[in-house]
C-alpha cells in the first residue's frame, strides 16, 4: 500500500528526489538552496530534506527573484536582457515614451479648452441663455479650468 505525506506538514524531498522531479544535476540543485539559503527543514537515513515549495522556488528561479541578491554578472545580464526587452516591447509598440503622451495630453487638453472657452458664446446664440446664466455657466467652467490646471501643475 502506497504511503501518504501529511499535507498539513508540507511535503520534504531530498536533493536526489528534487534533481529527478526537475531534472537537473544534483550539483546544480545543491548550489541552487545554497545560494538561496534554503535550509533543510529534516534529516531522513542521513538526507537532508527540504520543502518542495521553497526549494521549487530556489532552483526554477536562483536568485533571479531578486536583483539585489544577484552577482554582478548575473546582474548586468538581467539589466541587458530588460533593456532588450524594452526595446523590443517599444518597436511592437506595446510601450509609448514620455514624450507622446505628453503632447497627446497636451493637444486634449487643449481642444477641450477651446471647447469650454466658446461654449458661453454658442449658448447665448443658440439656446438663448440670459446673461446671469452665462455669467454661472464662465464662473463654473472657470472653477473647474483652474482646478484642472491645478491638477496638472501639480503632478
Amino acid at each position: 500500500m502506497a504511503s501518504s505525506a501529511n499535507i498539513h506538514e508540507g511535503l520534504s524531498v531530498s536533493i536526489t528526489m528534487l534533481s529527478m522531479e526537475f531534472g537537473v544535476g544534483r550539483e546544480l540543485v545543491r548550489s541552487r538552496l545554497s545560494k538561496c539559503k534554503v535550509m533543510p527543514v529534516d534529516v531522513k537515513n542521513g538526507n537532508n530534506l527540504y520543502r518542495v515549495g521553497t526549494a521549487a522556488r530556489a532552483i526554477l528561479l536562483g536568485n533571479r527573484a531578486d536583483p539585489d541578491n544577484m552577482e554582478p554578472k548575473e546582474l548586468l545580464d538581467h539589466y541587458n536582457a530588460q533593456r532588450i526587452k524594452l526595446k523590443l516591447m517599444a518597436e511592437e509598440k506595446l510601450l509609448i515614451d514620455v514624450e507622446s503622451v505628453r503632447s497627446e495630453y497636451a493637444a486634449l487638453a487643449k481642444e477641450f479648452i477651446n471647447t469650454l472657452d466658446g461654449m458661453s458664446d454658442e449658448l447665448e446664440r443658440e439656446v438663448d441663455m440670459t446673461p446671469d446664466q452665462l455669467n454661472a455657466l464662465e464662473a463654473k467652467i472657470n472653477n473647474n479650468r483652474l482646478m484642472l490646471y491645478n491638477r496638472i501643475k501639480n503632478r
